[in-house]
């Protein structure tokens, strides 16, 4: 199966298969109105599509992109305030419409390996947590690992844990497009995106939710986690082998261990955002597969190194919106609090205790 890279102005690229790339669905998949135009490495426009080679990418534009007067042709250093807000906003909706067409030609095109695990059923929960669900007892399933309230509790079956990692393999190598988690996890990829957006709402709404009104609730004041962010990262020694100190753009974080094999990859929490208080904590926890870390989001931590092996997780932020809009009309800087899209980060390489900057990838 050959697999072909294209890239868009501004709005990154894809890999596709080559069978499934017709100009009329990179039209689509890139958001262009208009005639499609296809330029290889050189520069040089391609007239047949059948011709493409895996051996270099292409770039995918309109006319309109290409045209003098447009904003991708332009030096968005020597943009007005006005003229940077309009980009922004284009490329926004753009960026919204290539979304959705991804996730309608994996929906049309992809055959799942295991079919059965895209529906949620207590079934692939943890043996330990059906029999707390059922006498709604789960609140002392919970171990609590520090006064931060950061809490491991088990999640998954081994059985689940080895279908999803072997779901996210076929994927990989089935030729659809692949968005990662974020700016800062280069493996991976966002399980909404290829159709587990209801398993993960569900899976908030049986179980982050109803604990996190309870452990969290004087953090939540009541507020619901009514959206989500949920995703797979990976490491393995030729890949990415850790994660850089950052908090999440999530209200309440789960993280579940998925597998393989491996050592080392530790996680380490430093605090929360914006609380020079708990600054001094220094606390390292090692993943154990089936199992979930919950803790808040704005709780600052990384991942060590591993050491051998492989490891995926599976990663649920969840989000409030009544949360969002009262910290908005609270904060001072509402860019912390602020939902900018799906794939936001914060990267603490750009902030360092009161002295905070925001890094948000698109």
């Amino acid at each position: 199966m050959e697999v072909i890279d294209f890239v868009g102005l501004t709005v990154g690229g894809l890999k596709l298969r080559k069978d499934l790339a017709t100009r009329e669905r990179l039209a689509d998949l890139f958001a262009l109105d208009g005639n499609t135009i296809l330029l290889d490495s050189e520069g040089d426009e391609v007239e047949d599509i059948s011709q493409l080679s895996s051996n270099q990418t292409y770039t995918v534009v309109s006319e309109e992109d290409l045209a003098d007067d447009s904003p991708f042709q332009k030096d968005p250093s020597t943009f007005s305030l006005d003229e940077r807000r309009q980009f922004l906003i284009k490329r926004q909706i753009r960026l919204g419409k290539m979304e959705k067409e991804r996730r309608k030609l994996i929906a049309e095109c992809y055959v799942p390996k295991h079919p059965e695990i895209f529906k949620f059923s207590k079934e692939f929960l943890h043996p330990e947590l059906q029999k707390a669900l059922e006498t709604n007892s789960v609140l002392q399933l919970l171990t609590k690992l520090t006064d931060s309230k950061i809490y491991t509790f088990p999640v998954f079956t081994d059985q689940f844990c080895q279908f999803l990692i072997e779901e996210v393999e076929f994927f990989e190598t089935a030729g659809f497009p692949i968005i990662r988690p974020n700016s800062m996890n280069n493996y991976g990829l966002i399980l909404d995106e290829i159709g587990f957006t209801q398993f993960l709402s569900d899976l908030r709404a049986t179980i982050v939710e109803p604990l996190s009104q309870i452990v969290y609730a004087d953090y939540l004041q009541g507020e619901n986690l009514d959206h989500h962010h949920g995703f797979i990262v990976q490491y393995r020694m030729d890949e990415d082998l850790s994660l850089n100190f950052h908090y999440d753009d999530s209200e309440v974080t789960l993280n579940v261990c998925l597998g393989k094999s491996f050592t080392g990859g530790t996680l380490y929490f430093c605090g929360y955002l914006f609380d020079p208080s708990t600054h001094a904590e220094n606390v390292e926890i090692t993943h154990r597969a089936g199992y979930g870390l919950l803790h808040l989001g704005k709780h600052r931590h990384g991942a060590n190194p591993i050491l051998s092996g492989d490891r995926y997780n599976l990663i649920l932020w969840c989000r409030s919106t009544g949360f969002r809009v009262k910290q908005q009309s609270e904060q001072s800087c509402d860019c912390c609090h602020h939902h900018h899209n799906d794939d936001d980060d914060h990267d603490h390489n750009n902030y360092n205790n009161d002295n905070h900057g925001h890094s948000h990838s698109h």
